[in-house]
């Protein structure tokens, strides 16, 4: 009867730990990883987007890429943009490259790296602000929207350009002002300084702040949230302007980042304007819900909000005429954000709408990565060659590296046409102030432009790097260089050992 007794004792201390386990360990375990569920899901989309990236981690620099690293990497106080180097853009890029070689070393992969981090930051915070400004299943939709976007090889969202920097800057600008009129004077600023932040990264983000503040006023904000707000935004202008002071580059800057810009687009530049189809390839599926949830049913004020940062990246892409693959990137969190909050409107219709919301993610999702598959099989110099519909970056990289393996302390090297990545991958300071594009820069200031190959035709640099179609205008140089590599559309040429002599035997 003991033993009994004992048995089902200790039968019973058993079920009642097992009950403990399915009434108490049971629930509490669940709610654990209920809680935990956001933080494992944006660490694995974090570390999707480091994936999708550092696949490419090799990928070839472009000749922008190239100007902003060859800025970068040599930017002192003696050594300016602007005054020095030559370049159109905003001011911030410059510094984002600076902290990624500070960070990670001053090469090519170093740039690919930081970029890498960056995005997956910016993947979080597109699933912050969603969580902000919608909840429910917009975040995850959102989230996986933008890993999709961000990864397009085809229009560079791979790449490290300008537009690849807007996304944190714009999600975030989207989490600060997600409760309207009814946030805090302080986010609302915070929310404005990241659009002026955005802006001068690259001025097509201008427009959203227009259109916001446009919103604000119609909606009749506070005074004093809009005065926030205004605020935050110009803040950033006023360090850049202090910045460009203090270096005395503030002219320079209003000649090259601001008067260039407006020669470029009132039809300084030759190229036609218009959309790239490849973006509607990429993100027609994004874009047609993203139009759903614009126009169907009343939206919060968070969403509207993230609506026009959409609609204003998209009307400061078509004043830059629209014609760059690139261009699109910029788009790529608050489609992502606007998407999601369509696919959420639709989750929250039963169980067959929560069906319905899995399906057209999914859809949406094969719709945005598919077209990218390809480029995965492919070695990184032929996915340059395929992105860019040209085989240059990938032969300027090959013909730095045998720069690398030859040059000697002090030797010099010129560059032409549009391969500045070639200063940077060698180390070698340009000859001039022009280190991209010189015909379009000839049409813009053609005695600077003459000055400089001039300047380059006496001093006879060590090396060149030729675009083979622009031989013709160095045919007088020639005879004092050899070949050393030929590409299909790029030539390097070394100066002989006996040129200096030859030049003073002429004289």
């Amino acid at each position: 009867m003991d033993k009994q007794d004992e048995g089902a004792s200790g039968l019973s201390g058993t079920d009642g730990e097992q009950g403990m386990t399915g009434d108490f360990y049971g629930p509490q375990k669940a709610a654990d990883i209920k809680k935990f569920f956001p933080v494992i899901f944006i660490a694995a989309i974090a570390a999707a987007v480091m994936f999708m990236r550092l696949r490419f981690i090799s990928l070839p620099l472009d000749n922008d890429e190239g100007t902003y690293a060859y800025i970068a990497n040599f930017m002192n106080s003696h050594y300016m943009p602007y005054r020095d180097i030559f370049d159109h853009k905003p001011p911030f890029i410059y510094f984002i490259y600076s902290a990624a070689m500070d960070l990670f070393g001053r090469d090519a992969y170093a740039i690919r790296f930081f970029a890498a981090v960056y995005v997956a930051a910016a993947a979080a915070a597109v699933f912050m602000a969603a969580s902000r400004i919608k909840g429910g299943f917009s975040k995850y939709a959102a989230a996986l929207f933008f890993t999709a976007c961000q990864g397009s090889v085809m229009l560079q969202g791979i790449n490290a350009n300008t537009e690849t920097f807007l996304c944190l800057p714009l999600a975030l600008a989207a989490y600060f002002a997600a409760k309207g009129a009814d946030e805090k004077p302080f986010m609302l600023a915070s929310s404005g300084f990241m659009l002026g932040t955005a802006c001068l990264i690259k001025e097509t983000a201008a427009p959203v702040f227009i259109l916001v503040f446009i919103y604000m006023a119609v909606k009749k904000y506070p005074l004093k949230k809009m005065f926030f707000f205004t605020a935050g935004f110009i803040l950033p202008f006023i360090f850049t302007a202090l910045w460009l002071a203090h270096e005395a580059i503030f002219t320079d800057f209003i000649k090259c980042g601001i008067l260039y810009n407006f020669w470029y687009l009132t039809g300084g530049n030759t190229a036609r304007a218009g959309v790239d189809t490849r973006f509607f390839v990429q993100y027609g599926g994004l874009l047609i819900v993203s139009i759903l949830a614009a126009v169907a049913g009343k939206n919060k004020e968070g969403e509207n909000i993230g609506l026009l940062i959409l609609s204003g990246m998209a009307a400061g892409i078509m004043l830059q005429k629209g014609m760059w693959a690139h261009n699109y990137v910029g788009l790529c969190a608050p489609l992502a954000l606007a998407a999601g909050f369509a696919i959420d409107r639709l989750s929250r219709e039963g169980k067959k709408g929560m069906a319905a919301a899995v399906a057209a993610s999914v859809i949406l999702l094969v719709l945005a990565v598919g077209p990218n598959l390809r480029y995965y099989s492919m070695d990184a110099l032929d996915v340059s060659a395929t992105q860019f519909r040209t085989t240059r970056f990938a032969e300027s990289r090959l013909m730095a590296e045998r720069i690398n393996a030859v040059k000697k302390p002090g030797q010099t090297l010129f560059v032409y046409f549009a391969q500045p990545e070639i200063y940077f991958l060698t180390g070698i300071k340009a000859p001039g102030r022009y280190v991209n594009m010189f015909d379009w820069n000839a049409a813009y200031d053609e005695k600077g432009v003459n000055d400089e190959l001039k300047a380059v035709y006496y001093s006879r640099p060590d090396y060149l790097v030729l675009y083979k179609k622009s031989l013709f205008t160095f045919a007088s140089m020639l005879p004092y260089y050899r070949l050393e590599m030929q590409g299909d559309e790029l030539e390097l040429l070394v100066k002989k050992d006996d040129a200096a002599k030859k030049d003073a035997v002429k004289r």
